[in-house]
């Protein structure tokens, strides 16, 4: 069992929130020792339930930290109690950049986990000075740090561009804690009782960045109470209410006496970046809740109003509650609770290896990426997933999956690939292509996780790519698009993109999905995929088993593509951060009658091959005349290890033995 030493800057018995959940559910799992400052003023302390508290404790004095003299007492005091203790405890956990610079010396041979609550540089009480010397020392803690946990995706984002973060960082979201049933506080219910009307009700601190002035002027139907230390002078208006502050034990008492529940902040950027527990909780109670508008509200938005200004507001207090459904509203509650980040932060601090989470890992690609990936010895850690598993098109399933898992790489290969299929099932092709990469890349986000997003040459017109001017003339039909195929260009990851079927243009979604949700992603561009599994070339080895001659189309180009080359391409790059877009595919070109003319010369079987157009053999699907493509991003890489289609064809045709023996006898072996 790992032993976690986790220094705290405020009190144990500081209003309850992320910091004693954690340490508590945290020691479920490891050997954990919280080390905190004793209070000089009672400003935000409660009496806790000491039964729920499975956690050691120590506490030290603390000088009040108001100018550079005390501070350098503080530092020196606190100094003296923790250089001893962290020699007996492998990781150090800390949550703000003051605690950093208390433990910073003493850190040689240790992990240090920073998990961040809020965009500390912002507080408004800081002067410029001293918000500068705050994100200096946080740049610096974060660099230093083996794991960086955020509450929020907005708070991640603002230190991943402010300090240029290069690391894999986390979101951990604040979470609730359920209750088995009520144990009412009288006081709270007798003092609800006595308020008349319709109470709205807010649980947490209030201070500088709380706005109840302006609604309460202009609804006179509804009275304010409100729970929690005050850091400010509340107005004076008749229906305003300051109980003080309360032991988490009863905000579920006075959760059940509200008409509704609220949280009325001015937008600062301090409350960007902001993933409140008291939404959780609220939630939780089943009450209507209000919240003002901001990005980190729209996961919470099948659960609550929100509101955009104070119009607004008073329209919601007399809306009726929303009906979530039940089965949504269940999902929230298993997947929201301080146990599953527990459960989170415990994932990534044991992983020992890199975590991959591959989707459509029944396909041909799945399948030899596990292959890969397997092979080599306690390097990867491969969950792969097929869609019996996994509905990729549900976000619930996804953030569900990817919580548990908390991979470090996500790749997904899952996609509705039957091309004429796609034409008559437009909405479920965009599902699965769409949607469907879309969860993965915002779930992907939510973790810090890589994507890779497999995509096809689909997504390109298809027309020849002609130098401006050429002018072919042929004699045949056939003859003239060869001509032009051997002339054109291949489509390279700069060229216009301008798909023809409904399967590219999903493809194509999924992709700008993919750039839209997620920093991380590498996006590859591939075709004429044969692997494990059904594909081109072992159909061609079954009609030539029974028919003396087979009808091929000669006048699509693009190029033969070996699952087991492009599996290795994509682990390569997986491991770099040069994310973006990249071709993938095999190097050379053919038609579909060129590689059927190359597979039966490989296996020696005399089958009578004709070349027919595409207008001869009519499809739902347009196909593209000419997509080849050119790995131009990988080639400037060095990364392009991908062999002529020629030569993967014979090693797969080899490996494939086994396969053809069994379903095709003796003409598949020629």
């Amino acid at each position: 069992m790992k032993d976690i030493l986790i220094y705290l800057n405020i009190p144990w018995n500081f209003i309850k929130q992320r910091p004693q959940f954690m340490a508590e559910k945290l020691s479920e799992h490891f050997n954990v020792l919280v080390y905190y400052n004793r209070p000089y003023k009672s400003t935000y302390l409660v009496e806790h339930n000491k039964d729920n508290e499975k956690v050691r404790l120590i506490a030290r004095p603390k000088i009040p930290r108001k100018n550079a003299v005390l501070k350098k007492l503080d530092n020196r005091l606190q100094h003296f109690y923790l250089k001893k203790l962290m020699r007996f405890y492998e990781y150090i956990w800390v949550m703000h950049p003051n605690e950093f610079e208390i433990v910073k010396d003493y850190l040689e041979g240790k992990k240090l986990i920073y998990d961040c609550m809020d965009d500390y540089s912002q507080f408004p009480h800081l002067s410029e000075g001293e918000s500068q010397n705050l994100k200096r020392l946080e740049k610096d803690l974060i660099e230093r740090a083996d794991y960086v946990f955020y509450t929020s995706k907005a708070l991640r984002e603002v230190h991943v561009d402010r300090y240029r973060v290069k690391k894999q960082v986390y979101v951990i979201n604040n979470a609730f804690e359920p209750y088995k049933e009520i144990v009412e506080d009288t006081s709270i219910k007798d003092y609800m009782y006595d308020i008349k009307g319709k109470k709205l009700v807010y649980i947490g601190a209030i201070a500088s960045w709380f706005d109840i002035e302006q609604t309460l002027q202009k609804n006179t139907d509804i009275s304010v109470v409100l729970f929690g230390p005050l850091e400010i002078e509340l107005p004076s208006i008749e229906r305003l209410y300051h109980f003080g502050k309360i032991p988490h034990d009863s905000i579920y008492t006075a959760m059940k006496y509200a008409d509704a529940l609220i949280m009325p902040f001015y937008i600062s950027e301090l409350i960007l970046a902001v993933d409140p527990i008291k939404i959780y909780e609220y939630i939780y109670s089943g009450k209507k809740v209000i919240v003002p508008s901001y990005p980190e509200m729209d996961k919470f938005k099948e659960f609550v109003y929100i509101y955009h200004d104070a119009k607004e507001f008073i329209e919601m207090t007399s809306s009726a509650n929303l009906e979530s459904e039940q089965n949504v509203l269940d999902s929230f509650i298993q997947q929201n609770t301080w146990r599953v980040r527990a459960d989170q932060v415990k994932k990534i601090i044991n992983k020992e290896s890199i975590c991959v989470l591959i989707t459509g890992a029944k396909g041909q690609l799945g399948m030899e990426l596990h292959k890969q990936l397997t092979q080599v010895p306690n390097r990867y850690e491969v969950i792969a997933v097929g869609r019996d598993t996994l509905d990729i098109t549900n976000p619930n399933e996804v953030d569900k999956l990817v919580q548990t898992v908390m991979p470090n790489i996500i790749i997904n290969c899952a996609a509705y690939t039957q091309v004429d299929e796609c034409e008559e099932n437009k909405e479920q092709a965009y599902n699965i292509n769409e949607i469907g990469a879309k969860n993965l890349a915002m779930a992907s986000e939510q973790i810090g996780a890589k994507l890779v997003q497999v995509s096809t040459d689909y997504v390109f017109s298809g027309n020849f790519n002609l130098p401006k001017g050429l002018d072919i003339h042929s004699i045949t039909e056939l003859e003239r698009r060869y001509e032009m195929a051997m002339a054109s260009h291949p489509w390279t990851e700069e060229d216009e993109v301008a798909p023809q079927n409904v399967y590219g243009k999903s493809k194509l979604a999924g992709e700008e999905a993919v750039r839209e949700h997620c920093k991380k992603h590498f996006i590859l561009r591939t075709a004429w995929l044969y692997g494990e599994g059904n594909n081109f070339v072992r159909t061609m080895l079954k009609l030539a088993k029974i028919n003396q001659e087979i009808n091929v189309v000669g006048d699509q180009y693009g190029t033969p593509t070996y699952t087991k080359d492009l599996a290795a391409v994509i682990i390569n790059l997986m491991q770099t951060e040069y994310y973006g877009t990249y071709h993938a595919t095999c190097e050379g070109m053919c038609s579909w009658y060129d590689f059927a003319l190359e597979i039966f010369k490989l296996k020696e079987i005399d089958v009578k091959v004709n070349k027919v157009t595409s207008e001869e053999f009519v499809r739902p699907a347009k196909r593209p005349k000419y997509s080849v493509l050119d790995n131009a991003n990988l080639k400037k890489l060095g990364m392009n290890t991908f062999r002529p289609w020629q030569e993967a064809l014979e090693e797969y045709l080899e490996i494939d033995a086994a396969w053809q023996e069994e379903h095709l006898g003796g003409k598949a072996n020629g």
